[in-house]
């Protein structure tokens, strides 16, 4: 089927180097790199190297082979040099019990939107992928996502990865490659209201928010865990005794469209190490109910989100994401990703015209994608929804 060609207004004459096609999917970083599509930065005053594609795109997957090198490894995502990005994932091996996380740097704050309880150490494939509103990590299996969070505050920008030690990273970017974005996503055991506090980096110093969850740090000797588990654990801080800190309360989690409220709604999911507390979502909740916080039971179907939407909403006013959205994070169903990313296209094109930047061939490309899936799907209000934006 032959679509219109529209943004035809946004086309410049006479054509230059920057609106002329390239391949943005499935393509490796030394592609993008012998065609000049990708630029180098090294911050002399900080030690960070900065890799990242020349143009800006919306929904893409980033997919990368990474070792722990004991220091931070970031996907940048959505990003502009020097302004406001995506870490998706943000891998920081020297943390206790949440080395995989995914954060955001909006006018200079940063935030933790998401983190897998987990200790990790050793070769890793990781992917980051962005649809719509929705964000999504990948560690190992390609299929199911370690975590996903949804947010609203960054609809465009650059591609690519940064990190401040660890040169042997360096050798596994050129085979980085730039992918369309995954699907499916796992669904949540509950949702559970945290306060939000500012907490500072144990490494580096820095100031970030994060939700504040209860914590039992506690050392960890080698005959308590795997040898594979003490190994990954050797990063970690150190107690009194110098033995690995754990947190046994920890928990896997992905923000609800976080917009600097004084609480923020986690998306609590299942699985972690063994050596945690068995019984640390009980002992989350009853933290969240002796502050007065909300847990809320996921819905399982749309009708259920909407009503759910609508109570979060009322005390969350700044909140973007509509129920579409939300339902694609809570319920996870892969047919619910056209609704979702029509939702987001409809906002930040026609709504809040927040994507200035993203190539006209490749934001006509990237909607036509989504028009497919959604007939594929048979998702007959997201197709139309597309359709308008295509139109604009």
């Amino acid at each position: 089927m032959m679509y219109s060609l529209t943004f035809s207004k946004n086309i410049p004459y006479p054509i230059r180097r920057r609106d002329l096609e390239y391949p943005t999917e499935n393509v490796k970083f030394a592609y993008l790199i012998a065609i000049d599509k990708v630029y180098l930065d090294y911050g002399l005053d900080t030690g960070y190297t900065w890799i990242y594609t020349v143009d800006a795109f919306t929904d893409k997957a980033l997919k990368a082979r990474i070792y722990n090198s004991g220091g931070t490894l970031v996907f940048y995502a959505r990003g502009k040099f020097g302004g406001d990005f995506y870490a998706l994932p943000d891998l920081r091996f020297y943390l206790s019990t949440e080395d995989f996380r995914i954060t955001k740097n909006v006018s200079g704050t940063a935030t933790v939107l998401a983190s897998e309880a987990v200790d990790l150490d050793g070769f890793y494939g990781i992917i980051g992928s962005i649809s719509g509103s929705t964000l999504k990590a990948f560690r190992d299996d390609f299929t199911t996502p370690k975590l996903t969070a949804t947010d609203t505050d960054i609809a465009e920008g650059e591609f690519g990865f940064t990190s401040n030690e660890g040169n042997s990273n360096f050798v596994l970017y050129p085979i980085a490659e730039l992918l369309a974005p995954l699907t499916e996503i796992p669904k949540p055991i509950l949702i559970i209201e945290y306060d939000v506090v500012e907490k500072t980096d144990i490494k580096y110093g820095y100031k970030y928010n994060a939700p504040d969850m209860p914590q039992d740090l506690v050392e960890v000797s080698k005959d308590q865990v795997s040898p594979e588990e003490w190994k990954a654990l050797q990063s970690n801080p150190k107690g009194a005794n110098g033995l690995p800190l754990i947190n046994k309360l920890a928990v896997t989690w992905g923000a609800i469209d976080y917009k600097g409220e004084p609480t923020m709604l986690c998306a609590i999911y299942g699985g972690s190490p063994s050596y945690l507390d068995p019984k640390r979502i009980l002992k989350h909740i009853e933290y969240a109910r002796s502050k007065g916080l909300k847990v809320f039971k996921p819905p399982a179907t749309p009708r259920e989100v909407i009503e759910l939407h609508r109570v979060i909403r009322r005390d969350r006013p700044e909140m973007l994401i509509e129920p579409e959205e939300l339902a694609y994070q809570l319920i996870g169903s892969e047919k619910l990703e056209p609704d979702a990313v029509s939702r987001f296209y409809e906002r930040e094109i026609i709504n809040l015209g927040r994507i200035k930047r993203v190539p006209t061939w490749e934001l006509r490309r990237t909607i036509i994608r989504w028009i497919e899936r959604a007939r594929r799907h048979r998702r007959e209000e997201a197709e139309k929804r597309l359709r308008k934006v295509l139109k604009i």
